[in-house]
Parts: C-alpha cells; sequence; structure tokens
C-alpha cells in the first residue's frame, strides 16, 4: 500500500515540476470576468511572500500542493503575478498581490487523492474568494447553503455543514492565515459535480 502512494507521490512530483502552467490542466490563467472589478490591480492591499505558505503547508504534510503552490499560486489569484511599477519589493521575493482587501482561500487536498487524474482537472475549485475559517462559521457569515465564488472556474462550491464544502471536509484548520490567504487542509478535492452551481 504504501509502494503505491510513493508512486503517485513521484509521479506527481515529476507532473508539477514539468508543469509550465495551469494551462495544460485545463485551468483558466485569466481570472473569470466578475473577479475583474473585485482584483483589477489598483489599491494593493498586501504584497504576500510565497515561501511561508509553501513551508506550512509542506510541514503540515500536504507535499504535493506546496509543490503546486510553489510554482503556480501567482497565476492563480486574480492579478496575483501582475505587479505595479516601482514595486521592488514584488520582484525582489517570490510574492503574491492581493488587491482591493480580498481574502483567498485555498483547501489543499491530502496527497492520497491526487492517485486520481481526474481530480487534477478540477484543481481550481479548491481556491475561493472568500475569508472562510472557524471565526466565519461561528459568525454565520458562512453558513450551510452558502456559494463561494472560486478563483477561475465558473461553477461555484456550495458550503453543505460546518467546515464542509461540497461535502467534503475541513480536516486542518489554519495551516496558514495571514488574513488574505488563507489555508486549510480538506481531506479529498471538491467534486466539480456536486450539486447544480
Amino acid at each position: 500500500m504504501a509502494s503505491k502512494y510513493t508512486l503517485a507521490f513521484l509521479l506527481a512530483v515529476v507532473f508539477v515540476q514539468t508543469l509550465p502552467t495551469f494551462q495544460s490542466l485545463g485551468i483558466p490563467t485569466e481570472p473569470r470576468e466578475e473577479l475583474i472589478s473585485m482584483f483589477k490591480p489598483s489599491e494593493i492591499n498586501a504584497i504576500i511572500e510565497v515561501d511561508g505558505i509553501i513551508d506550512a503547508v509542506w510541514d503540515a504534510g500536504f507535499k504535493i500542493m506546496s509543490l503546486i503552490l510553489q510554482n503556480h499560486l501567482h497565476t492563480v489569484v486574480p492579478f496575483g503575478g501582475t505587479y505595479p511599477a516601482g514595486c521592488r519589493l514584488c520582484y525582489a521575493t517570490d510574492s503574491v498581490i492581493i488587491y482591493n482587501n480580498n481574502t483567498i482561500t485555498i483547501f489543499v487536498p491530502v496527497d492520497e487523492s491526487f492517485s486520481d487524474y481526474e481530480n487534477w482537472k478540477v484543481l481550481e475549485y479548491q481556491f475561493v474568494i472568500a475569508k472562510v475559517d472557524k471565526e466565519a462559521f461561528n459568525s454565520g457569515s458562512v453558513q450551510r447553503g452558502s456559494e463561494l465564488l472560486t478563483c477561475h472556474s465558473y461553477r461555484n462550491v456550495l458550503v453543505t455543514g460546518y467546515g464542509s464544502i461540497n461535502n467534503v471536509n475541513i480536516t486542518h484548520w489554519n495551516i496558514y492565515n495571514d488574513g488574505h490567504i488563507i489555508v486549510h487542509g480538506v481531506q479529498n478535492f471538491f467534486n466539480c459535480r456536486f450539486g447544480s452551481l
């Protein structure tokens, strides 16, 4: 059993390292139209160094997603790689920019879920534009029936209960949380065929 996961992990590492962009997975690299007004570069809210996110995700045991984020986080966040002229810090480090006081929540699936190639096709559903954490659930701002806007797909994901999205449970809360980017671990990929969103 361990060799199956080891092989899947090694194949995933090779795949991630040779992956030039998300386009090869069918993931759009341009934000969906309704996100343009939300994220269009105007006011920089935060410049976030990617290394802190990658390290936290790796240390929590989500190795494959750590590698994916290392290579592609700036392409997933709408305009995340659009650096304003004269921003020396932006180019000096591997960073992502969050514009207009937005929050991105990333749901990283366990490494074992990458053994199914079909899951790679729905990676885009793991990135939502909303503050999704225990506080949001407790306050009621995120509750059962809430639709969460994904970063690039043209379908949303649905909150199906406390700590559950598209019937996939959050298993590791706040792997990373700086207020602009939040990362939680989940038991699997979100099912893109869930409901009729």
